[in-house]
């Protein structure tokens, strides 16, 4: 089944979205993200994946690949790889992790995956696709979270709107 690509634009608020270019404006953020996507953030972050959980693929787990990759299509990123990884966790909890190349990295607890419905499931799926669609992951929100005041009090505010 091939999906069509959504328009996810008018999804945005548009607070949201400047928000976002204000937060990106900022020549530290700018500069940091940059350093971030050379260094290869992804991979180490992918590398913690593999050791703290399980990568899925689609023999594992067909109905979550399958789906994975149908959100993907349908918020424009279906021509990425991704990879799905699961983590033995009390804890309902997902993410996703992008750094505008490689594949993008789906993240579930094992808890998640029990507890929800196939629509629930694809409802977070969606949810944290959404993350990668609005290029959340270009904020490095480790780094913002740490600077104790060092940043414009309007930056919290963004980074509290974009949910991070």
């Amino acid at each position: 089944m091939t999906t069509a690509a959504l328009s996810l634009d008018p999804l945005r608020l548009a607070s949201e979205r400047r928000m976002q270019a204000e937060l990106m404006a900022e020549a530290t953020l700018t500069t940091l993200s940059g350093e971030l996507a050379k260094q290869g953030g992804l991979d180490a972050g992918r590398r913690r994946f593999l050791a703290e959980g399980l990568r899925v693929t689609e023999r594992m787990i067909p109905e979550l690949v399958a789906t994975a990759r149908e959100v993907l299509a349908a918020t424009g990123l279906g021509d990425r790889p991704c990879e799905i990884f699961v983590r033995d966790e009390p804890v309902a909890n997902a993410a996703c992790v992008d750094y505008g190349s490689g594949p993008v990295i789906l993240l579930f607890t094992s808890a998640i995956l029990e507890r929800l419905t196939p629509g629930e499931l694809r409802f977070v799926i969606g949810h944290e696709a959404a993350h990668a669609a609005f290029k959340h992951s270009a904020l490095p929100a480790g780094w913002l979270l740490r600077q104790e005041g060092r940043l414009a009090p309007q930056a919290g505010d963004g980074l509290r709107a974009l949910g991070v």
